[in-house]
């Protein structure tokens, strides 16, 4: 993980936001540094869907954040712009390898926002 190579970057008191994007939604997933869940929620792939995203993470992390993003050159290009308009530090990550069929309920398994922010 890059995580190892951000320690003296992330701090303790930092936050991670992973995002699963979707066409048409995205799934933000808020996590401590060392991968502890905080908070989850799914927004519009969309202009209104990124200013949620980003009020839903100033709320559950208000100090500093690193957005851990899953293709952010495709799904993800809206929301990755409109994050760096409003200052925010935007990495992007590999989607996580499709081996089997993903899960049809969170229960189930790690929400693939949460992978996506334990991933760097």
């Amino acid at each position: 993980m890059l995580a190892e190579h951000l320690d003296s970057i992330i701090g303790v008191d930092d936050s991670i936001i992973g995002v699963d994007t979707h066409k048409a939604t995205h799934t933000i997933a808020v996590v401590t540094p060392t991968g502890a869940a905080i908070a989850h929620r799914t927004v519009p792939a969309d202009a209104a869907g990124y200013r949620h995203a980003y009020r839903f993470a100033v709320e559950q992390a208000p100090g500093r954040r690193v957005w851990a993003v899953e293709g952010t050159g495709s799904y993800g290009t809206g929301l990755t712009t409109y994050l760096l308009e409003q200052g925010e530090w935007v990495v992007e990550i590999d989607r996580p390898p499709r081996a089997a069929p993903r899960p049809t309920t969170l229960t189930q398994s790690e929400p693939p926002a949460r992978h996506s922010a334990t991933s760097i």
